[in-house]
């Protein structure tokens, strides 16, 4: 009979040890929980100054920027010297650096940026083109393109290249080689209904990237278009976007979040629930809190200078030698 009681004693002891443990565990969970949380606004806050920084930089006039540049030779000059001979000579010089200074990054490069716009008009027609190869059933046909010598080289068959095919998955496998954006698995399966994309600049160098998808069970969405907004005077900085809100069809296959079970401590017991957890995504482009000026200024230099340019490489994987390309995973 003692022995009984002692084992019970024991068990029950065992059983308590047990329940301080696992209570131990989910205060060890929310407390790491909240410091996540609080690093999370912490960033946000962070983010959101940059971005009130940079629009006061960007608010800022040619006039009010030359009255700082003016005051602070000014104010050189004077510590320099007192002699009114030199600092004369000094003022005249400033003077004239001005003008080579107003020449040079001002009037220089408006033309520069006219010139430079007017060609990339001219590649983002040849991107369009481009982008139709890659997605067009036999609605073209640019074998035309292809000399007698080109066939013979690449080892084509004239007769089976009679039909054009959509190269299938291109875009998921060339934006997954490119590396630049965190594409997880959920993202790969939306990715492979992406059909086409169109690129389009205006003179003002505003980026418009448009995302075709073929129909699909994640989203309503035909297609998502995301605007890049620069300010050509301050560097070509990204300073605004505007992009589409995505209409996930079912919450549980958007590939932003996904589902976290969690212990939680109910008076004496402890049960389990299911949260929903923020995720790296490549949708996250489309997402509020997600986006931030930095990131979007580095958006549309990838997309423009970067990604269309080198489509073929990132497909093929050319810009990594040690690594294969993603294309060996979807055939």
């Amino acid at each position: 009979m003692e022995d009984n009681k002692l084992n019970e004693y024991n068990l029950k002891e065992e059983e308590n040890d047990n329940n301080l443990k696992e209570e131990e565990e989910i205060e060890e969970e929310e407390i790491e929980e909240k410091k996540k949380e609080i690093k999370e606004e912490s960033k946000k806050e962070e983010e959101k100054k940059n971005e009130i920084l940079n629009e006061e930089i960007i608010e800022k006039t040619d006039e009010e920027l030359d009255k700082i540049e003016d005051e602070k030779y000014t104010k050189e000059i004077n510590k320099f010297t007192k002699s009114n001979s030199l600092k004369s000579k000094l003022l005249n010089l400033n003077l004239f650096r001005e003008k080579i200074f107003k020449l040079k990054n001002k009037e220089l490069s408006k033309e520069s940026e006219k010139i430079r716009i007017k060609y990339e008009k001219k590649y983002f027609d040849i991107y369009l083109k481009i982008s139709e190869i890659i997605s067009s059933n036999n609605s073209l046909n640019y074998n035309n393109l292809i000399n007698e010598d080109d066939y013979n080289k690449y080892e084509i068959n004239k007769e089976e290249n009679s039909e054009i095919k959509p190269i299938e998955n291109f875009w998921l496998i060339s934006l997954e080689n490119s590396c630049f954006f965190e594409i997880n698995e959920k993202d790969k399966e939306v990715l492979k209904y992406l059909k086409f994309i169109q690129i389009d600049i205006s003179e003002e160098g505003t980026l418009k990237i448009i995302f075709y998808f073929n129909e699909n069970n994640y989203f309503s969405n035909n297609t998502l278009s995301k605007i890049y907004y620069v300010n050509n005077d301050k560097n070509g900085k990204v300073y605004k976007t505007d992009y589409d809100i995505i209409n996930w069809k079912d919450e549980n296959l958007n590939p932003t979040k996904k589902k976290k079970i969690v212990k939680v401590k109910k008076g004496k017991k402890i049960l389990t629930k299911e949260k929903k957890i923020e995720v790296d995504s490549f949708f996250d482009i489309f997402i509020k809190n997600k986006t931030n000026l930095e990131n979007d200024d580095g958006e549309y230099y990838f997309f423009k200078d970067e990604f269309f340019p080198n489509l073929l490489e990132y497909f093929m994987n050319f810009k990594d030698d040690t690594e294969r390309s993603s294309y060996d995973n979807y055939v």
